[in-house]
């Protein structure tokens, strides 16, 4: 069934320049050379445009670590088509970290990131004092909470139930999203005990799940099929307002599907009725992070 919504989010990308002043990488988190071009704002407009996508959520990119000035400036330039997803400092004390969590809050970020892997080793990760100092602020300032476990769901599940737990049931608590399927794919192999993990933090009723960068979590070429069950999974557990698709541009774009064919795989190859299409490619999207006006 080939189905859109009238107007499409991508709620997972990147963008970044050259590295050139005023926007140089952060040491040590330079890209590598062959995605040092062609992976800024206006290339993406392009191919938001060709894929019928009307706005995007901007995911604080690594390469240049705490510094959102590059990020700010593309939602500053295209502010119908760009909100932004700040990247958590869990190396600062719970009140400073807090501090500047408001700050970008105020600059007009509508989301956090929490990259479990820049929080202080051996110690107790996201949930020290800090990262529950973060959730909660997050949740008093409406912003969703993203999580990014890269190196497998497993390693990070008792994290992400202590920060669950550690906000009161009031409506400042915040909703935690977890990114890209909760990464079951482990190199090259499916982690089915991640997956049911995955599955069982739908008792939280402000968890979400990306259902992005399909890529990542396929071990079939495109339109990446063998997802079909597990979108179904989903959606019994979660259902579909609960679930949001983004692209992970530009790296879709780098030997893998392309931009306008990760869109296309999840409205016409995973079996989904017009609702749940809808919900996942912009419904949901602006249900977390509020509506975009495009005005291109």
């Amino acid at each position: 069934m080939s189905v859109g919504p009238r107007f499409m989010i991508d709620s997972h990308l990147h963008i970044w320049g050259e590295g050139k002043p005023p926007f140089p990488y952060a040491s040590g988190q330079e890209p590598p050379e062959r995605l040092r071009e062609s992976c800024g704002p206006e290339t993406l407009i392009q191919e938001m445009d060709d894929a019928g996508i009307g706005g995007a959520l901007i995911v604080q990119p690594i390469n240049y670590k705490f510094d959102h000035s590059y990020v700010l400036d593309a939602m500053s330039k295209w502010p119908g088509k760009f909100k932004g997803m700040c990247l958590a400092n869990p190396n600062l004390s719970p009140h400073d970290a807090c501090a500047e969590l408001e700050r970008l809050h105020d600059q007009g970020f509508c989301g956090v990131r929490f990259n479990p892997y820049l929080w202080p080793q051996g110690g107790e990760g996201m949930k020290d004092d800090t990262g529950v100092a973060l959730f909660r602020k997050a949740g008093e300032l409406g912003l969703p909470v993203g999580v990014m476990c890269f190196k497998g769901f497993g390693r990070h599940v008792e994290e992400i139930e202590a920060l669950l737990l550690s906000s009161p049931q009031t409506k400042a608590r915040g909703a935690l999203v977890v990114d890209h399927f909760g990464f079951f794919l482990q190199d090259g192999e499916i982690d089915e005990t991640a997956w049911e993990q995955v599955l069982a933090l739908s008792k939280h009723p402000s968890v979400f799940i990306k259902t992005s960068a399909l890529f990542r979590v396929a071990k079939d070429p495109y339109p990446y099929e063998s997802l079909k069950p597990r979108f179904a999974a989903l959606i019994e557990h979660f259902g579909s307002k609960r679930l949001l698709w983004g692209s992970d541009f530009p790296f879709v774009s780098d030997g893998q599907c392309g931009y306008g064919p990760a869109k296309d795989a999840v409205c016409n190859a995973m079996g989904l009725n017009e609702e749940d299409v809808h919900n996942i490619t912009g419904g949901t999207a602006q249900a977390l992070f509020g509506s975009w006006v495009d005005d291109a």
